[in-house]
């Protein structure tokens, strides 16, 4: 019998993955935006809606994981990238980008209040620039400069209705800034922008069983 109680879960959790699948046609992705934030969800590409059980992961995968982190916890880390990339104009004009991009993060969540939860997150995107040096000999009077990324601070609060099924919410507060410089003959162009969005992440998490998490989140800004 438990065997098939199992299997019976499995079939419907596929189902509502499959179901909700066909609601999105197309995905979008920004250079900018982390593929995963933390070790955990680098390893599995992002997928942890599901698996938010640790305060950067729930914080940013899915608020409802609060419910399942024990007394207080804190979580720290950074990510670093480099994107070496070389370009070569057919005038012999070379150069090569050596820009290293970070990706820090920061996360503390408590049961203190249980069943309502409490955490609070600061991470950011992945950023991206590039800087490339003029050269007059070639007519680039001026670099080649860019810099843009986000930070996110995200106060959030998780509740625990049943043993099995919790739900969460967050509030994302995003400044986002952008440097770029560019030679226009003799001259250079400048942008320097920065700016404040805000949005929420709201989520849902069912375990009908020891096996089987099901996760929901819908985030916005």
């Amino acid at each position: 019998m438990e065997i098939r109680k199992y299997f019976v879960l499995a079939v419907v959790s596929l189902i509502i993955v499959l179901v909700g699948c066909s609601f999105f046609e197309t995905a979008d992705a920004a250079f900018f935006d982390m593929p995963g934030i933390g070790c955990r969800a680098l390893g599995t590409g992002g997928a942890m809606t599901a698996l938010a059980d640790d305060p950067v992961t729930a914080l940013f995968y899915n608020p409802a994981g609060l419910a399942d982190i024990p007394g207080t916890e804190v979580m720290a880390g950074s990510t670093v990238a480099y994107f070496p990339v070389k370009y070569e104009s057919p005038t012999g004009y070379k150069t090569k980008n050596e820009k290293i991009s970070a990706c820090p993060y920061f996360g503390m969540s408590s049961d203190r209040f249980a069943p309502v939860y409490f955490g609070i997150g600061l991470y950011g995107s992945l950023g991206t620039g590039f800087d490339y040096d003029g050269d007059e000999r070639y007519g680039i009077y001026h670099d080649f400069t860019s810099e843009m990324g986000n930070m996110y601070l995200s106060p959030t609060i998780g509740y625990r209705i049943t043993d099995t099924l919790s739900i969460g919410a967050g509030l994302n507060i995003t400044y986002g800034k952008l440097e770029m410089g560019m030679p226009v003959g003799t001259n250079k162009f400048y942008i320097d922008a920065d700016g404040f969005c805000y949005g929420v992440n709201l989520g849902v998490l069912y375990k009908p069983c020891q096996y089987i998490n099901l996760g929901l989140r819908w985030r916005a800004g």
